[in-house]
């Protein structure tokens, strides 16, 4: 009697179900959304103000928060910076 309780709850428990289509889809929404993360730490990487990137950039200005306008942006070289 025990064997056949266990037997039953075993054909009773849900499958899992495999749909190599959906897992396509979440696999491909998965690497778009990796692609679009990469993109965008590649982006905040990559040098702005000459060999300073975005997180240099703006350290520096919080760190001569204190400086006024002109004396700042003389300290800053804006080779290579387009609009």
């Amino acid at each position: 009697m025990l064997a056949d309780m266990l037997r039953m709850s075993a054909e009773a428990k849900n499958k899992s179900s495999y749909d190599p289509e959906i897992f396509k889809t979440v696999l491909n929404k998965t690497y778009r959304e990796q692609h679009k993360l990469d993109s965008a730490w590649e982006e905040l990487h990559s040098p702005l103000f000459g060999e300073l990137g975005f997180t240099e950039t703006v350290g520096r200005y919080l760190r001569a928060n204190r400086t006024e306008g002109k004396e700042f942006t003389e300290s800053v070289e804006y080779a290579g910076f387009c609009f």
